[in-house]
């Protein structure tokens, strides 16, 4: 680049000449060759700049085409960072000549001396470097860059200074004629075009993208909304049903003690009876031999103590119903994380039994020796639910394609291992042994409305929710890891103690 504005070097202001009359008012067969070869590149940059979306390859095929047509050693475009440095952003060069594509060029003196005139319309035709009463530096420049002549044209993007587009003559001077200097104008127009196309190609996508974003987001939202609505009627419903029957348990389990001292001293007070009255009358033995007295004094104590068996295991249900839902801590507090895994197994004993179609699931428990952690209790057992019921999914289907294929050796295995990790955080891994996940599955696995799943079947958003409530939610980690016929393991990372 040159900026000196000298007198040496012809410098030709912003009144465009009159190309076209000049050159149709003389008959000269070359002239008009020239003018139609360049109404042609003209017309064909204007053409693929309407037909082509990619600014690079157009400012590629601009360069290319002009040093065709001047028949010059180098043409170039030269962008303007904002600090005034730039670089060679597109360029065309003869074999023979050094390339300058990517070279950053810095001119301290440009912003205040030279930019406010090219910002106006300033054109720059240089005959001879070395006689143009060029600054040393300048000179040293384009001695660097090869060159020998120059014309440089300003390309305004929305009345800013873009950069310039410049042709270089190498192998020696060069007069440029006014028809290459308005073919030079004419084509900076176009590509000012091109650029105004570009940003608002750029923008057009940049918006389509927001829109794209703001629609997902809407429907994860949406989706979000739905879980969380469906598991917060499911909680209420857990605690209206784990209430409404604890009541009466409660009732029967506490009155059975008494059961138990009424009926023993009965039993007492029958053998008192039988000891005083060794001979009763033949009524009371024949209502005796009737009733079996013998075994129900035998047997009552066993059904009584089956009752308090029964009441105990509701307790027990009612009790890890309770906990599942949580719906008395709403807020984070320290709880224990094993009886969330217990309470969230006591829910799904029954699709961990034995049935018609495969064995019973056995599940290994490897508990460590964790302390309480902090998290929001309820959305964590609905991890544990999913994660559970995935797993439990899982074995299911590889047993039926085991049987399919007549493999009976199959134990479905699922085991569960806690960990603390260290002074920070604790691990808790989710492991079962069934047909396992590929590597591009198990990238996509917390996806939203991803599954594995026939349709119909899952919603994709089981493990999409979990891995909003681990990471957002208990700023912790889920990851999974799995491989193809080798099982799948989730692992859970939690912080002890929740941030702020």
């Amino acid at each position: 680049m040159v900026h000196s504005p000298t007198s040496t070097s012809r410098s030709l202001g912003s009144s465009p000449i009159d190309l076209k009359a000049a050159t149709l008012s003389e008959p000269h067969p070359e002239a008009l060759v020239q003018l139609l070869q360049r109404e042609k590149l003209l017309n064909a940059m204007a053409q693929r700049i309407r037909q082509s979306l990619q600014l690079e390859d157009v400012l590629q095929t601009a360069v290319t085409e002009v040093r065709q047509l001047l028949q010059t050693d180098r043409v170039l475009l030269y962008r303007f960072n904002e600090d005034w440095s730039g670089a060679v952003v597109v360029e065309s060069v003869e074999s023979g000549w050094q390339s300058l594509l990517n070279q950053e060029i810095q001119d301290t003196c440009f912003q205040h001396t030279f930019a406010p005139l090219y910002r106006t319309g300033r054109v720059r035709a240089i005959e001879d470097i070395h006689i143009a009463d060029l600054a040393s530096c300048h000179i040293e420049l384009l001695q660097r860059c090869q060159v020998r002549a120059n014309l440089v044209i300003p390309v305004l993007h929305h009345e800013h200074l873009w950069g310039l587009l410049i042709a270089h003559h190498c192998c020696g001077t060069r007069a440029w004629q006014d028809w290459e200097v308005e073919l030079l104008q004419q084509l900076s127009v176009q590509l000012a075009i091109s650029l105004q196309q570009a940003e608002l190609l750029q923008q057009t996508q940049q918006q389509a993208e927001q829109l794209a974003q703001t629609l997902q987001t809407l429907s994860q939202t949406q989706m979000h909304l739905i879980q969380a609505e469906k598991l917060s009627s499911l909680g209420q419903l857990v605690a209206g049903v784990a209430h409404e029957i604890n009541n009466p348990v409660n009732f029967i389990h506490g009155n059975l003690t008494y059961v138990h001292e009424h009926v023993a001293a009965l039993m007492q007070l029958i053998e008192l009876y039988q000891q005083a009255c060794p001979q009763p009358g033949e009524a009371v033995l024949a209502q005796a031999e009737d009733l079996d007295l013998d075994f129900i004094r035998e047997d009552l104590p066993k059904i009584l103590t089956s009752m308090q068996v029964g009441t105990d295991r509701i307790q027990e249900i009612v009790l890890s119903l309770r906990n599942f839902s949580r719906l008395d801590e709403a807020e984070r507090k320290a709880v224990n994380l094993h009886k969330g895994i217990d309470s969230t197994l006591m829910i799904l004993q029954h699709r961990l039994k034995a049935t018609a179609e495969r064995p019973a699931i056995t599940v290994l428990k490897a508990y460590g020796d964790l302390p309480l952690v902090e998290c929001y209790a309820g959305p964590l057992n609905q991890v544990f639910m999913n994660l559970l019921s995935n797993a439990i999914d899982a074995l299911e289907e590889h047993w039926s394609a085991c049987s399919s294929q007549g493999r009976v050796d199959f134990a479905p295995t699922l085991t569960i291992e806690t960990e603390v990790v260290d002074a920070a955080g604790v691990a808790l891994r989710f492991i079962d042994n069934g047909p396992g996940l590929s590597e591009a599955t198990c990238q996509r696995i917390f996806d939203p409305f991803f599954t594995t799943k026939p349709l119909g079947k899952g919603t994709g958003m089981g493990l999409a929710l979990s891995y909003q409530i681990v990471v957002e939610k208990q700023g912790g980690r889920l990851q999974c890891v799995s491989r193809l016929g080798q099982g799948a393991e989730f692992i859970l990372h939690l912080p002890m103690r929740m941030q702020a």
